[in-house]
């Protein structure tokens, strides 16, 4: 871990680093990974905010799944998990599905 001094040129040369890589991206894909890095962010600064992410890495039997919570202990995060299982219900439902 590092000390608070030390985090602002951190952040920079991890931005500094992707900066030309997401500068190149098609517009739309840009927007939405700032909107994202916003909400993101949030998460961090703001104590009432949570986040869930999911990724995945590889393909068919080399893919791997990580679920990763932000800002959120075991129980919030179980509550998030529920919340994207009834939305999922919804949009199913739903005439334009908002799941993208």
């Amino acid at each position: 871990m590092t000390d608070a001094g030390q985090a602002p040129e951190e952040f920079a040369q991890i931005f500094a680093q992707y900066a030309n890589q997401v500068g190149r991206l098609p517009e739309e894909k840009r927007a939405h990974f700032l909107h994202l890095l916003d909400l993101l962010l949030g998460c961090y600064i703001h104590e009432e905010n949570r986040g869930l992410l999911l990724f995945t890495e590889g393909k068919n039997d080399n893919e791997s799944l990580s679920l990763v919570a932000i800002n959120a202990d075991p129980q919030e995060t179980e509550e998030l998990i529920d919340n994207l299982c009834v939305f999922r219900k919804l949009d199913f439902s739903a005439e334009t599905p908002a799941l993208n």
